[in-house]
């Protein structure tokens, strides 16, 4: 809870300051926003690395295989570097990159989980 605060304090004071410089040097404004993702990147480093260690433990006590659990962390993964450059393209005004970005997302994310479908596919198979 408190990291989210942290974030929402950091992203509306650097939306007032970009919002301000925006008039007046707009690289600046995007290098200020640029800035600002990557220090909220590296708050949440601690929250992502509790995270992961709650998947080895249920990876561990389920039996789980690895192969169906690393797709999910990937496409994950993907979605998140995704969306945040589709933003920063939009904000710097690139709309096509930003579309280009969100395609190719969409795309890796359905390449890195079929790894996850083939083994549906199998398990059907068993079924019939």
């Amino acid at each position: 809870m408190e990291l989210l605060i942290k974030l929402a304090a950091l992203s509306l004071c650097v939306s007032a300051v970009t919002a301000l410089l925006k008039k007046s040097d707009e690289a600046l404004s995007l290098l200020l926003l640029l800035a600002a993702v990557l220090v909220g990147c590296a708050l949440l480093l601690p929250a992502l690395s509790e995270l992961f260690d709650f998947c080895e433990r249920a990876l561990s006590l389920t039996d789980l295989p690895l192969t169906l659990f690393v797709p999910v962390v990937k496409v994950t993964a993907i979605a998140l570097v995704a969306r945040f450059s589709c933003a920063l393209c939009a904000d710097a005004g690139q709309s096509a990159l930003s579309s280009l970005l969100a395609a190719a997302g969409t795309l890796c994310a359905l390449v890195c989980a079929l790894p996850l479908m083939e083994a549906l596919l199998e398990m059907v198979e068993g079924f019939l």
